[in-house]
């Protein structure tokens, strides 16, 4: 199923943070492949996210769907844009985000976010967030462990107006409780970005077999992501 949106930014001026956001039901059947796509049109650079932020499995013979993946796609070309997939957990949820540059806004006409089931074990329904231009969110955001022991680097980018404040990335153990990597703290641009702006950081002295769990955010007053809107979901990973 395609379901047509038109995503228009009604936010004004420079200083507008919160973005445009959409909720949408999926039901997907044990077919493998099976998915539901929506369909929009960006119409500023910035950060398009979409998360499914809620899902329930069913099967038979103690067998349901384990796995879902998120998909990109963009009508300038046949590949995709980008792809996550994920299993079923709340600590680190399935999401997928994209910086679109300026030229892309142009290029292309439509956007396809497709929510498909590969696993063919089982169905899935649940519930896709969508948000779109004008979001002042890091977007993109990686995590992943680094050669140098007890050390996961991380990385971001950014595209869309420009805002005062600065970017966070904040790591917890549980998913709950959170705390600021202060070397991570990084200056919002001064002036619009127009092409994804990337930017980079290390998280040092990490316990060994341990699983952590990163989040980054936009804030423009306060110490913490706690209270801001601009907040990705949180991403995890295993340091060896």
């Amino acid at each position: 199923m395609i379901i047509g949106l038109s995503l228009v930014s009604t936010a004004a001026g420079p200083a507008a943070s919160a973005a445009a956001t959409n909720d949408y039901s999926f039901e997907l059947t044990s077919t493998y492949g099976d998915q539901e796509k929506f369909s929009f049109s960006v119409a500023e650079a910035g950060c398009v996210i979409a998360q499914v932020k809620s899902w329930s499995r069913s099967g038979t013979s103690g067998l349901a769907t384990s796995q879902l993946a998120l998909i990109l796609n963009g009508s300038d070309r046949t590949s995709y844009y980008a792809r996550e997939d994920g299993g079923y957990t709340s600590n680190a949820p399935l999401w997928i985000s994209y910086a679109v540059s300026s030229t892309q806004v142009s290029k292309v006409q439509t956007w396809t976010i497709s929510v498909a089931n590969f696993t063919q074990s089982g169905t899935a329904k649940g519930t896709l967030n969508l948000e779109y231009p004008p979001t002042q969110t890091p977007c993109e955001l990686k995590v992943a462990v680094s050669r140098t022991k007890g050390q996961v680097d991380l990385g971001w980018v950014y595209a869309g107006r420009p805002f005062r404040g600065s970017f966070l990335i904040e790591r917890s153990t549980d998913g709950r409780k959170w705390r600021v990597v202060t070397a991570c703290t990084k200056f919002a641009p001064t002036s619009s970005v127009t092409t994804p702006k990337k930017y980079s950081c290390s998280d040092t002295r990490l316990t060994s077999g341990r699983t952590y769990y990163y989040r980054a955010c936009a804030i423009t007053s306060g110490t913490s992501c706690d209270t801001q809107k601009n907040i990705t979901p949180p991403r995890a990973v295993k340091v060896p």
